[in-house]
């Protein structure tokens, strides 16, 4: 049964150590090269030197070997009490370090140099940090250790479960290591866990520290690879912030509420609160929502502060109202009127008229501000009278009320649609979409009297005989019907385009 396996550094030979108490020596390709037979117990650990030209095994007859690729035995260290685990040559490929009921450190001429630690508990595995300098040694009694080469504790991680497979990321920052009854583990060395990963009992780490190979921990089953975890604190080390969006900025908490109250960048701002105010509808009790409402607060005053753009501030308006659902004794009236007052600053035209769009699309939002539409008209009106009644302008604000007013309708919320239909209608009469769309809105408003009179407006003034018009209402109906839009005065409609109809056949 093969105990360990081991590629050499230059990728050209794989190294297997095995119960029968022989260490092959393998080609890339495939071809046994050498055994080294030297050991009288089973052999569980075999490394490469940093150069591939040397091979370290270790054996439970408390052996530790040295030889070449060719299979000659240079040295055979003696020294330890008991089994011998593991074995891994220095950074340098100057040393040894074996583990047993003690750790061990040898040149490679087979002499003991220094005993780093002795332990009631064997170490089971040994790593070298990439800076020399440390150990991240495995223990039976379920212990991970940071060691320095003099056996001081430097961290100790209870693992609960036997530790199997340990590494160390290339830039020394993290440990991973699995344990027997399957899972994956990732700390910081000073032994925070980051990361959990369940079902696993062995791993490798890539030489560049971007991939884990795990095994799963069931028979029969194949490899996962996967890409190392992101955190945090790489982020923050490596400067890699900056390629994301705002949205993940705030998600990750890259950007976190103290970095929000020292930034100037209104985008940042403007989806912060967005996510905010999410949070605040999600808390499940009454102090984290005041939580989200004080932070929700601090950034409304930080962007007054700076000069925020005044369409960021429309975002905020939920706040009072979702504050007011939750605790209907609070007066929201004041604060938002001081929101408006500041939407009122923009000067901008198109800023403007995304805020009066935005404004309507709030109303739309269960319990707003039912003022939230007169507010947007007077937006629009502002606009008009900076442009001068450009008709360009008039069109594309009537355009946008009549679809507003039809989105209203398919959320049965029609008690704003006609506002925004004679609103349209008054600023731009011969535009062809309020023209087409105006019956329909007054009849949902149980304006039937209206309803009739624009539509054989429309029909008399059609140089097609008004069968256009026909079309569309009669689709638009259905239309209606679908959505689950009933009206009583559907069937007038219908009775109009008959005789219409009729009328027509006449002719």
């Amino acid at each position: 049964m093969v105990m360990y396996a081991s590629i050499s550094p230059d990728g050209k030979y794989v190294v297997v150590a095995s119960t029968d108490n022989i260490v092959r020596v393998w080609s890339i390709e495939g071809e046994v090269l050498s055994e080294l037979r030297s050991h009288t117990g089973i052999i569980f650990h075999a490394k490469f030197s940093p150069d591939s030209k040397r091979i370290a095994t270790c054996s439970a007859d408390k052996t530790v070997c040295l030889w070449d690729l060719h299979g000659n035995l240079l040295h055979k260290m003696t020294g330890h009490t008991s089994q011998v685990f593991s074995v891994e040559f220095t950074k340098a490929g100057d040393g040894l370090i074996s583990t047993s009921q003690e750790i061990l450190m040898w040149d490679l001429n087979g002499n003991l140099q220094q005993k780093i630690a002795h332990a009631v508990s064997p170490c089971t595995r040994v790593n070298i940090f990439p800076d020399g300098k440390k150990l991240l040694a495995s223990y039976f009694d379920n212990k991970i250790k940071v060691l320095d080469f003099d056996g001081h504790v430097l961290t100790e991680i209870n693992t609960e479960k036997l530790p199997s497979e340990i590494a160390i990321t290339p830039k020394g920052d993290k440990i991973v290591f699995t344990t027997d009854e399957g899972a994956l583990f990732i700390y910081s060395t000073d032994g925070e866990l980051l990361y959990s990963r369940e079902g696993y009992g062995g791993m490798s780490l890539s030489a560049d520290g971007k991939f884990i190979a795990a095994s799963r921990n069931k028979p029969n089953t194949i490899v996962d690879l996967f890409e190392f975890p992101l955190f945090y604190e790489d982020f923050q080390k490596n400067d890699w912030a900056e390629p994301l969006s705002n949205k993940n900025k705030i998600e990750y908490e890259i950007v976190n509420y103290n970095n929000l109250l020292a930034s100037t960048d209104d985008e940042l701002l403007k989806y912060a609160l967005k996510y905010y105010i999410i949070d605040y509808v999600r808390a499940e009790d009454t102090m984290k929502a005041q939580e989200y409402e004080n932070m929700l607060e601090g950034m409304f005053r930080h962007m007054v502060d700076i000069g925020s753009t005044p369409s960021n501030f429309i975002r905020y308006l939920k706040l009072p109202y979702l504050k007011f659902l939750k605790d209907s004794t609070y007066n929201y009236s004041e604060k938002t009127n001081e929101i408006y007052q500041l939407i009122y600053k923009t000067k901008s035209t198109e800023e403007m008229l995304e805020i009066a769009s935005d404004l309507i699309d709030y109303y739309t939002v269960k319990e707003a501000d039912s003022a939230a539409v007169d507010k947007a008209i007077l937006l629009y009106n502002k606009v008009i009278s900076k442009e001068n009644n450009s008709q360009e302008y008039c069109d594309r604000i009537a355009e946008e009320c009549i679809w507003k007013a039809l989105i209203l309708i398919q959320r049965k919320q029609p008690e704003k649609t006609l506002t925004l239909a004679e609103y349209a209608q008054s600023i731009a009469p011969d535009n062809e979409m309020v023209r087409l769309k105006l019956p329909l809105l007054y009849l949902l408003n149980d304006r039937w009297d209206m309803a009739e009179k624009e539509y054989r407006k429309r029909i008399n003034e059609s140089t097609k005989g008004g069968e256009r018009y026909r079309d569309v209402y009669m689709r638009s109906i259905q239309l209606f019907q679908l959505s689950k839009i009933v009206h009583p005065d559907y069937q007038k409609v219908f009775e109009l385009m008959n005789e219409e109809s009729f009328d027509k056949n006449d002719e």
